[in-house]
């Protein structure tokens, strides 16, 4: 009996190992996977750029437009970042990475598919902050499976996410 005690308490560190690392992988994974989602205006750019021109928007004003929002863009991520809490109530389940992943894939679609500016620009934005709370998501997540002393090393592992996810969608866009 004595060894099935050393064993069940040898079992129990390999078992929460095993299942962190499982879930620093899909954290990891899934954070990367946004990154198909915000790398496809930047590698569009210049095709919409183009198509804009063809409609009559000369070269110049159809840079500062797509300039506007990008930076546009860059604003809802900051507010997302600064009140997670409140924009992710307000996008769903506040701190569900699979929630900003749908949510990011769904504006995503929306801006491939719209043909106006403005359709641009909110799809634009919606991506970018529901991309901005999944952040408050990584971190609720990781809390809860690891303890505080480790909280810098998993973070650090999960901050290198999003340019491995950048490499991988650019390469998979063909930039």
């Amino acid at each position: 009996m004595h060894a099935n005690s050393e064993s069940a308490i040898d079992a129990a560190p390999r078992f929460l190992r095993h299942r962190q690392t499982l879930t620093v992988s899909l954290l990891f994974g899934g954070y990367a996977a946004l990154y198909f989602c915000r790398a496809d205006l930047s590698v569009g750019t210049p095709l919409i750029i183009d198509e804009l021109q063809l409609h009559g928007v000369n070269h110049g004003d159809a840079v500062i437009r797509l300039g506007s929002i990008t930076s546009l863009g860059v604003l809802a991520y900051a507010l997302g970042k600064l009140f997670p809490h409140r924009f992710g109530r307000f996008l769903g389940r506040p701190g569900e990475l699979p929630d900003r992943t749908f949510g990011a894939t769904v504006f995503t679609l929306m801006f491939a598919t719209g043909s106006f500016l403005p359709v641009f620009t909110i799809a634009w934005i919606g991506n970018r902050l529901t991309q901005s709370v999944a952040w408050a998501g990584l971190i609720k997540v990781s809390s809860k499976w690891f303890d505080f002393s480790s909280y810098g090393t998993i973070i650090g592992i999960l901050s290198i996410s999003y340019l491995v996810g950048d490499a991988a969608a650019r390469q998979w866009m063909g930039c």
